[in-house]
């Protein structure tokens, strides 16, 4: 709620509110948790002394999954979460609107604003992609088979705190294409990790050469294993419990 995007957002009533309330409320806070270094940094931007901010980063469950196999002629591209401006889905659409090659496809699975998913829908239905499939919320068993069939994860985002969506997709192996807006620079160097900007150009070459990718079977090991190692609920849980910890024995 920090970052810049949200705070150009609804400008008038987000300083009424901080006028009403969110100013004392930051002030008698005795502690932030971030969840990475770029939250961290919107929460110093107003002035929060460093050691009231501690960073735990959300976590997944890894399902059970065998890897995909490849042989499938389609190559899925798979986004699951809010259908809102935010989230760069009208770029996504205009770049597949670039794309020649049949054998790539997208699914967009989520929630939002009727008038929003109408304007989505509109925006399918004019440019007449038929490679493009809205196939609405995902919950239980129907969002594991959606991330089970999928090929890559993409999210050309605006604005994150650290999409969950994302770590989920990369529990089931999925390669993802992320913004910076998405708050994962700490796993920009991995394999499974392609960078697209909010250029529909940019992101239809990021797709085409991700389809194209000779070592996806083991991209998608080197993903799980991230998950594993570095975003478990274990290692999260034992920050923050550090932390109250902390602060109940400063209360005391």
């Amino acid at each position: 709620m920090l970052d810049p995007w949200s705070l150009k957002n609804s400008v008038f009533k987000k300083n009424l509110a901080r006028k009403i309330y969110v100013n004392k409320l930051l002030r008698i806070t005795s502690a932030f948790h971030a969840l990475n270094n770029e939250e961290k940094k919107s929460i110093l931007s107003l002035g929060i002394p460093e050691n009231k901010i501690f960073i735990s980063p959300n976590a997944v469950d890894l399902p059970k999954y065998d890897i995909k196999n490849e042989k499938s002629p389609i190559f899925r591209i798979i986004y699951l979460g809010r259908i809102h401006k935010k989230k760069g889905l009208e770029i996504l659409i205009d770049a597949f609107s670039k794309i020649i090659d049949k054998q790539i496809e997208l699914h967009i699975a989520g929630w939002g604003d009727s008038d929003y998913l109408k304007k989505i829908n509109h925006l399918i239905i004019n440019k007449n992609l038929k490679n493009i499939h809205l196939v609405g919320p995902k919950f239980g068993n129907d969002k594991h088979q959606f991330f089970s069939e999928g090929s890559a994860f993409i999210l050309p985002s605006y604005s994150e705190g650290l999409p969950m969506a994302v770590l989920e997709a990369l529990s089931y192996g999925l390669p993802v294409l992320l913004t910076d807006e998405c708050n994962l620079e700490k796993l920009s160097k991995k394999s499974f990790y392609f960078r697209i900007t909010h250029s529909p150009k940019n992101i239809k070459n990021e797709i085409i050469k991700i389809s194209k990718n000779k070592n996806l079977t083991k991209i998608r090991k080197d993903a799980i294993n991230t998950i594993k190692n570095e975003y478990n609920w274990r290692k999260s849980a034992r920050i923050v419990f550090e932390n109250y910890k902390k602060l109940i024995n400063e209360s005391n």
